[in-house]
C-alpha cells in the first residue's frame, strides 16, 4: 500500500507541475514578449506549452476526465485512501479557497486561457521586434543547409532574427 500511496503522491506532484507549467509558461511568455526575451520564441517550449493547454481545453470541452486525476485516484484507492471527486484543479481550488463553482465555469476558463495562449503563440512574433518575425522555416532551412540542429542557441532556436524581407 505504501508504494501505491507514494505513486499517487508522485502523480499529484506531476499534475501540479503540469498546471504550473501551463500558467507560469503563459505569464513568462507575456513578460518575454514585452521584455523582448529571445528564449520565448523557442519553438519547442512554445509548442509544448500550446499542446499542454489545448489538451486541457479538449478534455474540458468533450467532458473527458483528466487521466492524471483518474490515475491518482486509482492509486489512492489501491493505497486504501479516498480519492477526490471531479477535476484536479476544481478540487485544488476548492481546498485552497473553500468555494465551489459549476464545472462549465472551468470549461469556459480553460477555453479562454487556451485561446490566450494560442494568441501569444501566433501573435508574439509581430511584437518581438519591428521588422522581425518568428519563422519556423528559418530553422528548417538552417538544418537543410547543414547547420547544427536548431542553430547554435542553447534554447533551441537560431539566434539570428529572420527579417520580414527575407524570402523563403
Amino acid at each position: 500500500q505504501f508504494a501505491y500511496r507514494l505513486a499517487a503522491d508522485a502523480m499529484l506532484v506531476f499534475h501540479a507541475c503540469y498546471a504550473t507549467f501551463v500558467v507560469l509558461g503563459f505569464c513568462l511568455t507575456l513578460a518575454g514578449i514585452l521584455a523582448r526575451w529571445e528564449w520565448i520564441r523557442n519553438v519547442w517550449f512554445r509548442s509544448l506549452h500550446l499542446a499542454a493547454i489545448l489538451t486541457v481545453v479538449a478534455e474540458s470541452l468533450f467532458g473527458a476526465k483528466c487521466p492524471l486525476t483518474t490515475w491518482e485516484n486509482d492509486l489512492r484507492k489501491l493505497a486504501g485512501q479516498t480519492g477526490y471527486q471531479g477535476d484536479f484543479i476544481a478540487q485544488w481550488l476548492h481546498d485552497l479557497l473553500f468555494f465551489e463553482v459549476k464545472p462549465w465555469v472551468f470549461t469556459v476558463c480553460y477555453t479562454l486561457f487556451g485561446l490566450a495562449v494560442l494568441a501569444t503563440f501566433v501573435g508574439s512574433a509581430t511584437l518581438a521586434e519591428k521588422g522581425v518575425r518568428w519563422h519556423f522555416g528559418h530553422t528548417a532551412r538552417a538544418i537543410a543547409a547543414g547547420a547544427s540542429s536548431f542553430g547554435s542557441s542553447p534554447w533551441g532556436m537560431n539566434p539570428r532574427a529572420v527579417s520580414t524581407t527575407e524570402t523563403a
